[in-house]
């Protein structure tokens, strides 16, 4: 999905413009919360993945929902939710905020992506492309049809910017989908090997 611009209202779309130079800003204590919406996943196993890159130490702090739909309902949407703090802890949501191990570090981009599987209620954490554990959420569970992304200034000291860029929701083919597709490869080349 690229880059895109500080939007003008709470959410930015598909169809908003946005420039190759700008990312998404979250600033701590202002204004309405964020989101980017997405078309909607409806598979077991999906991947929700995306850059952020804490700016103002000390005061950079920013929740992360993938949710249903294009708002926030606070009472059903902690099943994928990761905040990264002011301090640079990311923590997850299994009903209070929980230190994942990890530390985003300030002025850098790092790269988050969480594999989850409605069928079993985990999800799997990677940052920057290494594995960081699986992660079950007995307070949210996680629910399909996931198709947006909210990003939430915490509020506290005013001004800390939180930079969000490179989104994206994956659908994740189930096994017997990749064996069908790796047969029927497997029989064109076969089938093309026969003509020549």
């Amino acid at each position: 999905w690229g880059d895109f611009k500080y939007p003008s209202g709470p959410y930015v779309t598909n169809s908003d413009s946005y420039s190759a130079s700008q990312s998404l800003k979250v600033i701590r204590g202002v204004g309405q919360p964020k989101g980017y919406v997405l078309d909607a996943v409806d598979t077991d196993v999906f991947e929700v993945s995306y850059a952020v890159k804490p700016v103002t130490a000390g005061s950079s702090a920013c929740s992360i929902f993938p949710i249903q739909g294009s708002a926030i309902d606070f009472s059903k949407d902690f099943y994928l939710a990761l905040f990264v703090r002011d301090n640079g802890n990311l923590q997850y949501y299994n009903g209070s905020w929980t230190n994942t191990g990890v530390t985003i570090p300030m002025g850098q981009w790092s790269t988050i992506k969480q594999v989850a599987t409605v069928s079993t209620n985990s999800w799997d954490l990677y940052v920057n492309g290494s594995p960081i554990g699986t992660f079950t959420n007995a307070a949210y569970p996680i629910l399909p049809g996931v198709g947006a992304m909210h990003f939430y200034p915490q509020d506290g000291t005013a001004g800390g910017v939180t930079l969000i860029d490179d989104i994206l929701i994956t659908a994740v083919p189930e096994p017997a989908t990749m064996a069908l597709l790796g047969l029927g490869s497997l029989l064109m080349l076969r089938r093309r090997g026969k003509k020549s």
